[in-house]
């Protein structure tokens, strides 16, 4: 097993584990606001590379908080 493996097998087991601690209703709930965090810093991950365009970690927290709640009204 390779760093990049054992990692990501740190994290998944991480995220199960947070997962147990809410009831079973509100499972999906976290796993929507996991995949939405996971999805804005693959976006900020690809602005910085390829846009060259960066923000600070307040204003990345701000932009998920914001998403969430856009799909909370979807």
């Amino acid at each position: 097993m390779n760093l990049k493996e054992s990692g990501e097998q740190w994290a998944e087991s991480q995220a199960q584990q947070a997962r147990l601690c809410f009831r079973k209703s509100y499972r999906s709930n976290f796993d929507s606001a996991c995949m939405l965090m996971c999805w804005q810093v693959w976006k900020e991950r690809n602005a910085r590379v390829f846009e060259q365009r960066t923000r600070r970690p307040d204003q990345l927290v701000e932009a998920i908080k914001e998403e969430i709640m856009v799909w909370k009204e979807a």
